[in-house]
């Protein structure tokens, strides 16, 4: 049977593209495509959207790691309103939700996901001519264009010609450098040795130079100045940073109240740099405490490993890892606890009185002075900066690392050792700007080694007094000093133990805990685990301190430093028959207990 024509199916037209005949254009002031060409041969273009938009400008941002490219877009709506040009990354411009986003509710895109599709097309090709730029996003060394060249917040030192570029964003746009300065500059940045006694300043300005090839050398301890409210430790190390930019107590750049993401992503940005935290104080109570711990040892322990921490993505791939590109500064009323967390530190105290106001004073007039000598000490560094690295690597820093070696934490001597190459080039530095004599620098260099060396004998004691089991039998003999739990003579009498350290032997009331017995003579005190434990673990958190051990862990630590005695299977608890009944105890050694001062 035949068909009706009326029925039959029209074969649709082919829509030919051509250069006058573009599959792409702007009608209406709209960008449109190409949907059909009518019975005159002219094409019939549909929107779709109700504005024009193009690429204005390609950005490729380089943090170091990884370069993200960006698109700068402005627009124009068909009525003739303006876009405010934005700037999204390049992997969210396909799905066209960075529109309503940045541009509100009138500028509207036609439905369809096809036609969503069709406008990135015509954005494209509409933005052929966008010109292309590179743009830095973080600091420190960086060899462009086989030069090396210290990016800052106002460019690169060392960069004539090149057209670096930087952006650190507000906060650390601070770190901006000047041109290099003179002797005057030279002779500024030592006169910051004189506003306290040297065992405060020379680790800082060792810490300020080294800063400079943290990354390079990977340089991996923190630099933590504590002291009492009051001692001027914010203000000093405020001055210390203006050597690299505009700072002062408000605009440090980083605070203990921050997130541990925050911190750890500007320990990354702030390549060859020091990375100042402000003011690790105690928390308002004891979940705050513990948060403010939790973070100190996660940024201190990422900067002594030079290592970042791994994350995942919700669709589970691996995450970007910021980790230290610098070198660290802390301040605060408190350290931290545990001994590894202290050990990857070198600590200095600060007592009210020892800064000279004046003096102070006096430097912060002159700061502008300080980033001028750190500019001049840069162009200095820039070309010898592989031939120091293969010095200092190969030779310099393992033999002071082993001059340093004394007992103690196999970290310490290692800090030690990078803050007199700190100080040595400081002092190189000032030789070839004329502000010292090669006599003088040898002198001053010799001063700084003892200074670092006196210094690390007292850091190493508060390492020491970080130790899990000397912690625990401190907070032990203060317990029973004070009364808040007591020990039974075997035997009976009173409590030769807690005479002998001066506490008062009196009748146990109802609200004291019973923690064990006192050998009779004999040099131990057998001590219950479980009450013994919790007991110190209550005193702790009052303290708002923490062991960060169980009561395994606990028991072996006591025993590896000789509190507690273990048995020949090295079993930390032992069977002991006391007044006729059998009891699994503890057997301290009760000589630590009075001499735990000196342990």
């Amino acid at each position: 049977m035949g068909t009706c024509k009326e029925n039959r199916k029209k074969k649709p037209k082919k829509v030919i593209c051509s250069s006058d005949n573009p599959a792409y254009a702007i009608k209406d002031k709209c960008l449109c495509f190409l949907k059909d060409v009518n019975s005159n041969g002219k094409p019939v273009y549909f929107p779709l959207c109700n504005f024009v938009a193009q690429c204005i400008e390609e950005v490729l941002r380089d943090d170091g790691r990884e370069a993200i490219l960006e698109f700068v877009i402005s627009g124009t709506l068909n009525n003739g309103t303006p876009l405010a040009p934005v700037t999204i990354k390049a992997s969210d411009f396909a799905g066209m939700g960075w529109i309503p986003k940045h541009w509100g509710i009138k500028a509207m895109v036609s439905a369809g996901s096809s036609l969503r599709d069709k406008l990135r097309v015509a954005i494209q090709l509409h933005s052929q001519d966008a010109p292309k730029r590179k743009i830095y996003a973080h600091t420190g060394w960086r060899k462009i264009d086989g030069v090396w060249v210290f990016l800052h917040g106002g460019g690169a030192i060392g960069s004539d010609g090149l057209g670096v570029e930087v952006d650190l964003g507000t906060d650390l746009g601070r770190y901006r450098l000047p041109m290099s300065g003179d002797l005057n500059a030279a002779q500024a940045s030592l006169r910051f040795l004189e506003i306290t006694p040297w065992e405060i300043t020379a680790p800082i300005i060792a810490s300020i130079y080294l800063a400079t090839l943290s990354d390079v050398l990977g340089v991996n301890f923190t630099l933590w100045i504590h002291g009492r409210t009051g001692s001027y430790k914010s203000s000093l190390i405020a001055l210390a940073l203006s050597h690299f930019g505009d700072f002062d107590l408000s605009t440090l750049p980083g605070q203990w109240s921050s997130t541990a993401n925050a911190l750890e992503h500007r320990a990354f940005i702030l390549k060859d740099m020091p990375f100042v935290i402000d003011d690790f104080s105690p928390g308002m109570n004891r979940r705050e405490a513990q948060g403010l711990e939790e973070k100190a040892h996660r940024v201190l322990r990422a900067t002594g490993n030079r290592a970042g921490r791994q994350r995942l993505t919700s669709d589970l791939s691996a995450a970007q890892t910021y980790y230290p590109r610098c070198l660290v500064i802390s301040t605060g009323e408190l350290l931290p606890s545990g001994h590894s967390i202290v050990a990857r530190s070198f600590t200095v105290e600060m007592q009210q009185g020892q800064v000279s106001l004046a003096k102070l004073s006096q430097g912060q007039s002159a700061k502008a002075l300080y980033s001028q000598a750190m500019s001049a000490f840069l162009a200095w560094l820039a070309p010898q900066i592989d031939e120091l690295k293969t010095e200092i690597q190969g030779t310099v820093f393992p033999d002071y690392r082993a001059r340093f070696q004394a007992a103690g934490h196999p970290r310490l001597p290692e800090a030690q050792a990078w803050l007199q190459i700190g100080f040595e080039l400081f002092t190189r530095f000032l030789g070839t700007m004329g502000a010292i004599s090669e006599a003088t620098g040898k002198d001053m260099n010799d001063r700084a080694w003892e200074v670092f060396r006196t210094l690390g004998e007292r850091h190493s004691q508060v390492i020491e007094k970080e130790k899990p089991a000397l912690k625990a039998l401190s907070v032990l003999r203060d317990l029973l000093f004070q009364g808040n739990v007591y020990v039974s003579r075997i035997g009976g009498g009173p409590s030769q133990i807690v005479s002998e350290m001066g506490g008062a032997d009196i009748d146990p009331p109802r609200d004291r805990e019973f923690i064990g017995w006192e050998g009779n003579g004999d040099g131990f005190l057998y001590l219950r685990p479980d009450p013994t434990f919790q007991a110190i673990q209550k005193a702790m958190k009052q303290r708002e301190d923490f062991l960060g051990l169980k009561k395994n862990g606990l028991l072996k630590a006591l025993a590896g430093e000789g509190i507690i005695q273990s048995s020949p299977k090295e079993e930390h608890t032992q069977p002991k028959t006391i007044e006729g009944k059998s009891h699994r105890v503890l057997c301290l050694f009760s000589d630590r207990l009075l001499n735990v001062e000196e342990s």
